[in-house]
């Protein structure tokens, strides 16, 4: 069962006031300077995060994009089949037309 609006507003009160306890327990004794310098260390860390999560996301993009792409292509390449698969030579096209096809299906499943 999901809590409700009241208690996830109820729990959000409690952390934020125990989160307010413990600023003024460790930030009380520091000057303006060491609270900028702190919070100059946490914002470059969460850039660096943010920048290795970009690039992992960008990563599987391209990743994605290329399998695409050589699945357009062998696709293009099971349409010529299937169109000169007529004539002298078919039996020949449609064992490739197989093959293609046993690619196409294998890629498939380990996509």
């Amino acid at each position: 069962m999901e809590p409700t609006n009241a208690e996830l507003q109820q729990q959000i009160d409690h952390l934020s006031k125990q989160l307010d306890e413990m600023q003024s327990a460790v930030l009380g004794s520091m000057n303006g300077a060491d609270i900028e310098a702190l919070a100059f260390l946490v914002l470059m860390a969460a850039s660096k995060s943010a920048q290795g999560d970009l690039k992992a996301i960008m990563a599987e993009v391209n990743a994605m994009c290329k399998a695409k792409q050589e699945l357009r292509q062998m696709m293009a390449k099971v349409l010529a089949i299937v169109l000169s698969a007529t004539g002298p030579g078919a039996t020949e096209k449609r064992a490739k037309l197989d093959e293609y096809r046993i690619k196409m299906l294998l890629s498939w499943l380990l996509a």
